[in-house]
């Protein structure tokens, strides 16, 4: 008499779980690549890996089980590349009345070499657009203002 109720116990605490990855899957790819001896094809994995979606890093999740990430190199990647997707695709409401952009860096300081001056960042912030797009020591050079 208890049986039908233990089984429907069961199947109501089963984890939601996502697609199974395709043997052509983005994600796949780009986690073989963080295994290469080629330095800028990590670095490329790396940046493409910054821009996956939640349902992106649930694919990843299945394929780290699975075992798809031995490598020292891949393992070393992913934790940096899980922190930001999950913070970067956590919304956010912005603060009532305030307009203003924030991309994620900090610590500003003004560069003046004599050829070129700009600004270098001390800090970029995981979760936000600065920290995908930019590289520790890069420098800005100017800001394009579009409507």
């Amino acid at each position: 008499m208890h049986w039908p109720l233990l089984l429907l116990l069961t199947f109501a605490v089963e984890p939601v779980r996502a697609p199974a990855a395709a043997a052509d899957s983005p994600v796949r790819q780009w986690l073989a690549e963080l295994a290469s001896e080629e330095a800028a094809v990590r670095e490329e994995a790396r940046r493409n890996m910054l821009g996956m979606s939640r349902q992106q890093l649930l694919e990843l999740r299945q394929l780290v089980a699975a075992g798809e990430a031995r490598l020292p190199a891949q393992q070393a990647a992913l934790a940096e590349i899980v922190r930001h997707v999950y913070l970067a695709t956590e919304p956010y409401p912005p603060a009532p009345g305030d307009d203003r952009s924030f991309i994620g860096l900090s610590g500003w300081r003004l560069l003046d070499t004599g050829r070129y001056t700009g600004v270098t960042f001390e800090r970029r912030l995981p979760g936000f657009d600065a920290y995908r797009a930019l590289e520790d020591g890069d420098v800005i050079l100017g800001v394009e203002e579009l409507p």
